[in-house]
Parts: C-alpha cells; structure tokens; sequence
C-alpha cells in the first residue's frame, strides 16, 4: 500500500471517469491512471471523490512499483481515518 494523491482533475473520457495520480514507494515518485466505468448519468460522485489534491490508497505491485491499482475497498472510513492520522503525523513533523 502507498498513500498516492490526484494531480489533475478528474475527467470523463467516453464512458470511463479517468483519475492521475502520484504517489511514492521506497523513495521512488511514480504516476498512475486510474479509469472507471460509468453508466448513463452516472460519475459525478466519482469525480468528486477524487478531485485535485485529493489523497487516497493505492496497491502498488511487489517487484513492480510503477504498477499500481485504486480499489474501492481500500477506501474505507477506517483506513481514511488512518490516512488522516499519518497527515497530522507529517504536518506536526514540518513545522518542528
């Protein structure tokens, strides 16, 4: 797992949401794209999911760091609390 975060905004290309993001392992800065599926009317929530500055969780491939994966499911309120937490840890650390 690594924290990743969007770069750009959100945009709807055909019928796919496509999400850029960056996000670090073991020191190393990678890009990804992230593209779901939407449906007739659909997306907006999506979209405003992960807006531009936005931070979220990705799996990151063993031996292959430049492979990345969003899943939904690691996005939970327990693992967004988490997140929120090592944020505080960080912006404490800065200003020390």
């Amino acid at each position: 797992m690594a924290d990743a975060i969007v770069t750009d905004d959100p945009m709807r290309v055909g019928s796919t949401i496509e999400i850029v993001y960056s996000y670090r392992f073991e020191g190393e800065l990678y890009t990804g794209l992230h593209e779901e599926p939407v449906f007739a009317g659909s997306g907006t929530e999506y979209m405003e999911r992960f807006t531009k500055g936005g931070k979220f969780f990705v799996r990151v491939k063993p031996g292959e760091p430049e492979v990345s994966v969003l899943r939904d499911a690691d996005q939970g309120d327990g693992i967004r609390k988490e997140h929120e937490r090592i944020d505080g840890m960080h912006r404490r650390d800065a200003t020390r």
